[in-house]
């Protein structure tokens, strides 16, 4: 019985690790501290992580009102149709067109407009809190410590290259975190379904956990060559980037040799 415990355990915990990308939240999250230290990145993490969850928790809640209220202008097309059972139409071409352009201006417009202004916050914080982690890795850890420069120099990629590199991995568990804060509200709403309608979601429900792990595959192994892709492209140009930099200062002496054909 321990054994049985412990596989499942540990079953459960592969998943997990699967679903949530523990360890590559704890690769960004490990990069960022050793970039700002501990005491900056708790600081400037902790006011993201809170201004996000209430942001994208709050706009999940008003995307299943959304949903509830567009299924409900839905379902009046049947009444226009003649309702379920048929017969004559219980609301006119007109009546419907009009509960159309009142579902515009009571719901459509306002969930626009409040999703483009509560998204606009948290990318905005967003953009704040990787501005200072790109700083603080090229101006007050690259260049203030001469072994890392001269590392910096060794390497095949710029200084902007790696500050770009991990800038987009933070940004990818970034958002990451924020599409599975969004659709936390529309999760919850998975109990309900299960007790209403309990043939159809079991019907239902193999057939999209398959295509989703086939969606997630397919995109992963896109994922993997276009990062191999990205990363000969980051090498190649940081190595014109070197180029062009040392031509620049060395600009007179290939003047004076007459070797700027090369």
């Amino acid at each position: 019985a321990v054994a049985v415990c412990a596989s499942h355990g540990s079953a459960v915990w592969r998943a997990v690790r699967h679903l949530l990308l523990v360890e590559e939240v704890g690769l960004a999250h490990a990069s960022a501290r050793r970039v700002l230290g501990a005491d900056s990145l708790e600081t400037h993490l902790s006011t993201l992580a809170l201004t996000t969850l209430h942001c994208q928790l709050a706009l999940g809640q008003l995307g299943v009102t959304y949903v509830k209220a567009a299924q409900q202008r839905k379902n009046r097309l049947l009444l226009a149709g003649g309702g379920a059972a048929g017969g004559p139409p219980q609301l006119s071409a007109a009546d419907f067109g009009r509960h159309a352009l009142r579902f515009m201006a009571v719901v459509g417009l306002p969930y626009l407009a409040q999703r483009t202004a509560v998204e606009s916050i948290n990318a905005h914080l967003e953009r704040t809190f990787l501005h200072r982690l790109t700083y603080s890795l090229s101006v007050q850890l690259v260049l203030a410590d001469g072994e890392s420069l001269a590392a910096t120099a060794r390497s095949n990629l710029t200084l902007d290259a790696h500050a770009d590199a991990l800038k987009e991995s933070v940004h990818t568990i970034f958002s990451l975190a924020e599409r599975k804060l969004f659709s936390l509200p529309k999760m919850a709403l998975l109990p309900s379904v299960l007790l209403r309608h309990p043939r159809l979601a079991l019907a239902g429900l193999p057939i999209i956990l398959g295509l989703d792990a086939a969606k997630s595959a397919l995109h992963a192994a896109l994922t993997d060559a276009f990062e191999e892709h990205r990363k000969a492209e980051k090498r190649a140009d940081s190595r014109l980037a070197r180029v062009v930099a040392y031509d620049l200062a060395q600009a007179a002496q290939l003047t004076a040799a007459g070797s700027l054909e090369l």
